[in-house]
């Protein structure tokens, strides 16, 4: 059995194996739960269905020996996640951004619905909403709640908490507006049926009730938060989920107990902790000396760990690029990145073949437009895989005459944010590279090195550091009308077209049609239409598709989907077993 331990007295452990760790191979190998790209699938609108999926789980390996003594009974052990980033750390679930409320938050709540099968579309399916209704013309949709779910302080949970939850997801500052934006009146039926009327056609309502972008559907307890105010919410989160929180370190960790009991699965573990460490090297450092059970890990540390022991799995597949910021802003006038030419040839600077087989070491994939992934729904994949290898060529002496017919001959100066990102911890290293690429043709790149929780800030708006400026990012798998609304759409949380330009009123207005389409087909070609005029902004350059992977450690077992909802293994934390 395996003592606990803080995360300050593993760190104690790490400086003895760095040595060793700077002589490894770096050879990489491939991810064995990596799959190849498969073709989108059309996903129909909401229907009423009363199928639940519960996650795959592993049973723990049974003693080999007879000498072996026997495993503690119940829950025992500490589990001990090591993460790149948290993002902006706010533990109510209403102002956290996407990485952190699937990291921290999701331990203590229950979502309304769950995604399947995410590697052919991903399907909205039940989780604490174990059926729903439709009416045709997409303007009232009726939740059923789940009977027999308990909060953690022994409260029921109802249909008022759901109606609740939604109402505070509708408030001014919540981190997403998609509730606000829909939802125009709801009214209790019973305990535990909630009717929703949206303010205008909307056939996706329930999307944005998922693990996935916009990520509004935890349940928060009515009661509890009533009685008490949010600030006391705030400092002592509650809610259904399998783990209850015990103490939170902003920068550094966040300790929970699990409970004893719970409608899904109640954890292995006893405690878990999750830990923010950037550098990678410490995390590796970390797992090989026992302090850590998961970590977020590059490609070409897949071969260490593995000839060390280790297991390592894909989250799925995950697109990067970088992002030129306030390109449509009033307050970008002047700046380089105003101009088309200079987009594009920022653009054209960069080799994606050389990136694919030199940084990517042939295991990543070929661009894909802006906000759109391998397993996009209601997409033509191998349209959009042909349109972008033409878009995207690689040619830095056109770059160098587009830089000089828009003015900038000599060149200029950008400032490049980055930070290591979920699933992507690499980021920064693909900084540097982007810095080279762009160095070539005169353009001077000064990467700056931030807090992912600075950026989700800074975005919003977006808040003048970012204006004509450029940052690293990545886009997760997800459905395209949520990616659409987050990036292109005015009330977005990314907003690349502006607010009130011409660009961002005509995507504006083919979002919204799209959104109230009951038809795929017309769909198919809203999107389609919004995702050209995207791709051909220069706004936001995607640079190639690669797995993210994690590392898991000696101690433990767990199965997982070979794509995950969003890319957090915390997610999952409740079917990790002892090995």
């Amino acid at each position: 059995m395996r003592t606990a331990r803080k995360p300050a007295m593993a760190v104690a452990l790490i400086l003895a194996v760095i040595a060793a760790l700077a002589g490894c191979s770096r050879t990489p190998t491939a991810p064995t739960t990596t799959s190849s790209a498969v073709p989108a699938t059309t996903t129909k609108p909401a229907t009423t269905t009363t199928t639940t999926s519960a996650p795959a789980t592993t049973t723990a390996k049974p003693a080999t020996t007879s000498t072996a003594a026997p495993a503690p009974s119940g829950q025992y052990g500490e589990l001990r996640l090591a993460i790149g980033t948290f993002g902006n750390e706010k533990l109510d679930p209403v102002t956290a951004d996407s990485t952190f409320v699937n990291l921290v938050p999701v331990q203590m709540f229950d979502y309304m619905f769950w995604l399947d099968n995410p590697g052919t579309g991903p399907a909205v399916t039940p989780r604490v909403i174990e059926k729903w209704d439709m009416t045709p013309d997409g303007l009232t949709w009726t939740y059923y709640v789940r009977k027999g779910i308990k909060f953690q302080n022994g409260d029921n949970l109802t249909a008022a908490d759901v109606k609740f939850s939604i109402e505070r997801y509708s408030q001014p500052d919540a981190y997403r507006q998609f509730m606000a934006q829909n939802v125009k009146k709801m009214d209790l039926v019973d305990d535990y049926t909630l009717r929703i009327q949206t303010k205008a056609q909307q056939f996706f309502l329930h999307q944005g009730n998922t693990p996935i972008s916009p990520t509004q559907g935890m349940i928060m307890p009515k009661n509890y938060i009533e009685k008490n105010g949010v600030p006391y919410f705030v400092t002592h989160p509650m809610g259904s989920g399998p783990w209850k929180f015990v103490e939170g370190k902003p920068g550094d960790s966040y300790q929970m107990e699990a409970v004893a009991s719970h409608w899904r699965q109640a954890p292995a573990f006893k405690k878990l902790t999750i830990m923010q460490m950037p550098e990678e090297a410490t995390r590796i450092a970390l797992m090989k000396t026992g302090g850590a059970d998961f970590i977020d890990i590059s490609l070409n540390n897949l071969t260490n760990l593995e000839s060390a022991g280790f297991s390592t799995f894909s989250m799925g597949w995950y697109a990067q690029q970088f992002q030129l910021h306030g390109v449509y802003d009033p307050r970008s006038a002047g700046m380089p990145t105003a101009d088309i030419r200079v987009r594009q040839a920022l653009s054209f600077a960069v080799d994606r073949n050389a990136l694919l087989k030199d940084f990517y070491l042939g295991k990543g994939l070929p661009a894909l437009p802006p906000s759109i992934t391998e397993v996009a729904d209601e997409v033509d994949l191998p349209y959009w895989k042909d349109y972008m290898s033409k878009l995207y060529k690689y040619d830095p002496e056109a770059a160098k005459k587009l830089l000089s017919d828009a003015g900038y001959a000599k060149g200029f100066s950008i400032n490049l944010y980055t930070f290591p990102g979920r699933a992507t911890p690499f980021m920064p290293q693909l900084a540097e590279v982007i810095q080279n690429y762009w160095g070539k043709i005169g353009v001077t790149a000064k990467i700056v090195n931030i807090e992912s929780g600075s950026y989700n800030r800074w975005r919003i708006g977006p808040a003048t550091e970012l204006v004509g400026q450029a940052t690293t990012y990545w886009n997760s798998p997800g459905f395209t009308l949520g990616s659409l609304l987050s990036d292109w759409h005015s009330t977005g949380t990314a907003t690349f077209f502006g607010k009130g330009t011409p660009q961002a009123i005509a995507a504006d207005k083919v979002i919204d049609s799209a959104a109230a389409d009951p038809d795929p087909a017309k769909r198919r070609a809203k999107y389609a239409e919004v995702i050209k005029m995207a791709a051909d902004s220069f706004a936001v350059s995607t640079l190639a598709s690669a797995p993210g992977l994690m590392a898991m450690g000696k101690e433990v077992t767990a199965k997982f989907p070979s794509v995950f909802p969003t890319p957090s293994v915390g997610i999952f934390t409740e079917i990790v077993k002892h090995k």
